[in-house]
């Protein structure tokens, strides 16, 4: 099992608003979590302010996704020296009064909300999306589903029937499949010999599932199929009883479920208890 740090890769799907909302709150690194005292130490002094290592943990989440993979220790004089110089110009425009300014309290009080907001749903999430309620969900997949039936196939897309039916001509007088896939193929798959790898009927499209899972091993097909990509000829290479995924294999993606039906409950639930009116941009009431 991974720490708190959760993935963003469930917000596909939900509302864009939504996605954001759901991916400031899952990338909240461990890093953020609360330290003991003693493993928070000065790093700096500057100007008689005392930087913590805290704030180079915080000045870290900044950073591109690969520099975060990076040890503290191996970049730490570039870091110091940057956390430093942001203090600096910290020091100089408050010496400067600019935190009385206007525009500077609007925009305090939008990163503020962006704060609460992570927190606060990073909060729920923490204490929904558990190690206990992810194994519950697995069993329950694990009961619903059973062993299924997967293929392993490759596939030729043309745009025409018309094409497809020459490939199968091809095939037909010792045309070699994945060759032909290479050069005919408007899949990019074609590259690859048309190889679609394993896979179960409801991986696929309807048109070229029931096609495929009515051929036997080693059969190619005898009529084009068409679906909404265009025309396929299929050969089925082989055929295997597919047993439930594993709770490792399945963990990641039941933990993007569950984070995601977390933060849904808990919008509509903030949304059905408020008040909001939205105007036009010119600040007009909507019709």
């Amino acid at each position: 099992m991974k720490g708190p740090a959760l993935p963003i890769a469930f917000a596909r799907g939900i509302a864009p608003l939504l996605a954001l909302a759901i991916a400031a709150a899952v990338a909240q690194p461990a890093a953020a979590q609360p330290k003991p005292a003693d493993s928070d130490p000065v790093v700096a002094v500057v100007n008689g302010r005392q930087i913590l290592r805290s704030e180079l943990d915080l000045y870290m989440e900044t950073l591109p996704p690969q520099m975060q993979q990076v040890p503290l220790a191996m970049i730490f004089p570039q870091v110091i020296e940057r956390v430093v110089a942001r203090e600096l110009i910290a020091q100089a425009a408050r010496a400067d009064g600019m935190q009385n300014e206007a525009e500077f309290k609007k925009r305090m009080a939008f990163i503020e909300s962006g704060v609460l907001q992570q927190a606060y749903l990073y909060k729920l999430i923490e204490k929904e999306v558990t190690e206990a309620s992810l194994r519950a969900a697995h069993q329950k997949e694990v009961a619903g589903q059973g062993a299924r039936e997967e293929l392993r196939a490759r596939h030729i897309l043309v745009r025409s029937k018309e094409e497809a039916e020459g490939v199968i001509k091809d095939l037909a007088k010792g045309g070699d499949f994945a060759k032909l896939a290479a050069g005919k193929s408007i899949d990019p798959g074609g590259q690859a010999g048309g190889d679609l790898g394993w896979f179960t009927k409801d991986k696929m499209v309807a048109a070229f599932a029931d096609a495929a899972f009515a051929m036997k091993k080693g059969e190619t097909s005898k009529a084009p199929v068409q679906s909404e990509f265009g025309w396929h000829v299929i050969r089925v290479e082989d055929r295997r009883t597919a047993q439930p995924r594993s709770f490792e294999d399945a963990a990641e993606e039941l933990r993007e479920a569950q984070t995601g039906a977390v933060v849904r409950k808990a919008m509509e639930d903030l949304r059905g208890k408020a008040k909001v009116e939205v105007f036009n941009p010119d600040g007009s009431k909507r019709p």
